[in-house]
Formats: C-alpha cells, sequence, structure tokens
C-alpha cells in the first residue's frame, strides 16, 4: 500500500483465512546530529535505523465481520531510551457499531 507521500507500507495477510495479520511500516534511518564542535575523532555519517510495526491476532466474529481483539505495536531502537525494542500490547474488549456518540464528548 502507497500512500500520496512517504514510504510504502506493506500488509500482510493470512494465506487461508485473508485475515489482515500485520502492517510493516518500514525503517526510517536518522543521521546524529553533529553537536558541538570538538577536536575529538568520529565519524560523520552515524545513522541509526527505527523498524515500526503492527501486528494484529485473536480474529472473532462480530456483527458478520471478523475483527482483530489483539494489536501489538511494536518499535526499535534508537528511538527508545531503556530497551532494544518496545511493544504495546492492546487487547480490545468489544466493538460497538454505529452507536450516537455525544457530541459533548469533543468540546
Amino acid at each position: 500500500m502507497k500512500s500520496g507521500k512517504g514510504q510504502p507500507v506493506r500488509l500482510y495477510f493470512d494465506a487461508e483465512n485473508f485475515m489482515w495479520v500485520r502492517s510493516d511500516y518500514g525503517s526510517v534511518r536518522i543521521t546524529k546530529d553533529m553537536g558541538t564542535f570538538t577536536n575529538a575523532v568520529g565519524s560523520k555519517d552515524e545513522e541509526s535505523t527505527i523498524d515500526f510495526y503492527v501486528e494484529t491476532s485473536d480474529f472473532k466474529d462480530v456483527d458478520g465481520m471478523k475483527l482483530p481483539f489483539k494489536l501489538e505495536m511494536v518499535a526499535t531502537s534508537p528511538i527508545l531510551k531503556q530497551r532494544n525494542v518496545g511493544t504495546i500490547v492492546t487487547t480490545i474488549s468489544e466493538y460497538r457499531h454505529n452507536i450516537q456518540i455525544d457530541p459533548k464528548m469533543f468540546q
């Protein structure tokens, strides 16, 4: 999948049931800031690579559609400060379709 700008996103689907199981947003290379000038010897081309992807699982039937009830968002270092890989796991307990939303919630 490719949006109007930026890097394409790779979508992965289960070959048996065609459920969406992963979106790979690719890698971003970030060049290290130069910082303060010193006489120290170092590489001027130091780059870091960050990978980011989302995986889905635990599909259940909701109103005639199969929807994921578990999402895992993964980012790799160096964007993270404490670890090499960070994961946010989201568990969905309920989907509600076509319900009325109180406009006051957006004030």
